[in-house]
Parts: structure tokens; C-alpha cells; sequence
């Protein structure tokens, strides 16, 4: 997963959903995102109003879970203009009479939408859920599916910490049921120096396929959690990429999953996908 939000040092919530058999549409995807920050408002509210960007204004505009029809509003937002540079040229299917994306509109390259928050005191969360060639795999338009929620290492206390990081990762991984995610800082992926991008250690990492935590070392801490992965957590309450222990330990439990590729979809979720996309929302109406 390539970190496409912002440079820098911040806490990465990093989530490899499990892979779709096509892109989405739009009304769909717009469910989807509702559905995540609605779970996520559970672990703070702070979640429930922000903004999003918006290609198309070149600016961002206010986005709240709460809006009368946030649905509607999503769809408007997410009306990304037609891209010339591909032959021929990417725009959005299904469009209305004025050439417009509709709820049932799909993307050829799939959707990106990036979704931020102020904090109290410095700084903000900013949050990337992609469907398709928006995760940066743009040979593999099917594939790039990630969740990527990025904190902030200063300012309020509650948003910089671990606790709050395994908060939004445990709903994360609660909502998705990804084969993996992760709590990353680009300095201890620096640290750790393995580009490999098939096993990636962080300080809490979720591996959701059967039997992985079936070869780490025994003083490794795993929790099996719901539904048949597992946590797998560095000694330490506070994550340090200067932490020389953290990151040797990051090294072992690597190298013990080596051979093994963590991103590989979920085949056991993938025929339960239905009951993940919209939990808790109406059904789409697409006549509209």
C-alpha cells in the first residue's frame, strides 16, 4: 500500500479490503464510505462531520453523516470530470441527460475519496477509502482497494495515540473484514528496510488469513478477534521508530511469515461482502 495522503510522519490505519470482482458504482460506493464513518463515529465523533475533497471545484466542501440526503451529496461531490489523457477518454458511465455521474455511474479506474477532520488543538485525520486503480495499482484495476486513515503524531493526545490508532483499526477491521491491515509510521517502515510489500509489520498488525499466526514465535502477542483473524501487537504502549527493540521484533515476526502473501483476498468474506457494503443503511435506490 502506498501512502498517497501526505508526506511526512503520521500514524497510517491501513486496511486491504477484499477484493471486488468489478468497480463500483457510485451510489454503492457512497453507501460504503457512509457505512465506515458511521462506525467510525462509534469510536469518536468527532468523525461524524468534515470535509471532502472535490476534484472537480479543485476545493473542499462540507460532508457531515447527518446530512438529509448524504447519498445525493456524495454522488454530487464525486463528479470527477473526464480525463483526456487516456484514449479514449475516462469519464464516468451511466450518465444523465446533462452528462452528469449518476448513483449508478462506475469509473473505469475506480473512485478515490479523501475525507478530513480538524482535531482540537493541530492538525487533522484524513481518511482515503479507493475502489479500484485509486489505491495505486493502476496495471491492476481491481485491485487497489485500500482504507488509509492517517493521524496526526502532535498535538491533542487522544488522536496521536496507540489506543485511539487500535480504536479505528479494530473498526476497521470490524466494518471490512480485510485480509490485512496495519498501524504504520513511514519512519519504522524506513527502519525495518523491507520493501516487500507482501508482508508489512507494524505496531498493530491485523492478519486475517487462517493459520498465519500458526508460525510466529510463541512470546509474540496475538489475539484472535472476530472473524478468524488475528492481532498481532510490538511489546510497548507507545509506538517508537527510534525504538531499536520494536523494530527488531518487527524483523522476526516478518521474516516468520515470509512465503506467505498477507494481501491475498479473503475468499472466506468475499460471498458475505453484501451483509459488510451498507450495514446498517437502506437500500439504494438507484431511479434517482
Amino acid at each position: 500500500m502506498i501512502n498517497i495522503l501526505e508526506g511526512g510522519d503520521h500514524i497510517h490505519v491501513k486496511v486491504a479490503r477484499s477484493a471486488f470482482d468489478r468497480p463500483m458504482r457510485l451510489g454503492e460506493y457512497a453507501e460504503v464510505v457512509l457505512g465506515y464513518l458511521r462506525t467510525l463515529t462509534k469510536v469518536d465523533p468527532i468523525f461524524a462531520a468534515g470535509k471532502v475533497w472535490v476534484a472537480k471545484k479543485r476545493k473542499s466542501l462540507p460532508f457531515a453523516v447527518d446530512d438529509p440526503d448524504p447519498v445525493s451529496r456524495l454522488v454530487e461531490y464525486m463528479d470527477m470530470p473526464v480525463d483526456r489523457d487516456f484514449n479514449p477518454p475516462l469519464g464516468f458511465s451511466d450518465c444523465d441527460q446533462k452528462g452528469r455521474a449518476t448513483p449508478a455511474s462506475t469509473y473505469p479506474l475506480g473512485i478515490g475519496f479523501t475525507y478530513h477532520v480538524a482535531v482540537p488543538t493541530e492538525g487533522r485525520i484524513r481518511m482515503l477509502v479507493s475502489d479500484g486503480a485509486w489505491g495505486g495499482a493502476w496495471d491492476r484495476p481491481v485491485s487497489g482497494q485500500i482504507v488509509h486513515v492517517s493521524l496526526p503524531t502532535k498535538g491533542d493526545a487522544r488522536y496521536s495515540s496507540c489506543d485511539f490508532a487500535e480504536a479505528v483499526l479494530r473498526a476497521s477491521v470490524g466494518y471490512w473484514v480485510p485480509s490485512c491491515a496495519e498501524i504504520n509510521r513511514n519512519p519504522f517502515l524506513d527502519a525495518v528496510g523491507d520493501a516487500n510489500d507482501e508482508v508489512r509489520i507494524g505496531w498493530c498488525t491485523y492478519l486475517g488469513q487462517p493459520g498465519a499466526i500458526d508460525r510466529l514465535p510463541a512470546d509474540v502477542i496475538c489475539e484472535r478477534i472476530a472473524p478468524g483473524g488475528a492481532l498481532v501487537k510490538l511489546h510497548g504502549d507507545t509506538f517508537d521508530p527510534a525504538d531499536a527493540g520494536q523494530i527488531a521484533e518487527a524483523k522476526r515476526i516478518r521474516d516468520a511469515l515470509r512465503g506467505r502473501s498477507l494481501r491475498e483476498p479473503n475468499h472466506l468474506k468475499l460471498a458475505a461482502d453484501a451483509e459488510v457494503i451498507g450495514r446498517g443503511l437502506p437500500a439504494l435506490d438507484l431511479s434517482r
